[in-house]
């Protein structure tokens, strides 16, 4: 399905968000989380407006799992990496206090 204008954008944020939960964790969880999916793929991004910071989003049991650090993660051998330029969570800063003042 393609979608053009305007509605484009909105309409596929919500098939996104729609579609599983993006569940937040620190860095140390989310190495642990690795360990346990064995040959993982991990999308990896490098973001930050006042100071740098890494990102990192991978699927574990059909839960999307995401996590920041401000310093480079090593991963695992077997872990697939794919580079990206910055990584977009629906809803991330819509009102996000949350994402602002807590984690993100």
């Amino acid at each position: 399905m393609a979608y053009t204008g305007g509605t484009s954008t909105a309409a596929f944020a919500q098939a996104i968000s729609a579609s599983s939960s993006i569940i937040i964790v620190d860095p140390e969880n989310f190495m642990k989380i690795l360990a346990k999916a064995g040959k993982a793929v991990v999308i990896a991004g490098r973001g930050g407006f006042f100071r740098a910071h890494y990102q990192y989003l991978t699927d574990y049991k059909g839960f999307k799992i995401l996590t920041k650090s401000e310093a480079e993660l090593m991963l695992p051998n077997d872990v697939e990496i794919i580079t990206v330029k910055t990584i977009w969570v629906p809803g991330m800063y819509q009102g996000g206090t949350y994402w602002r003042n807590n984690y993100w």
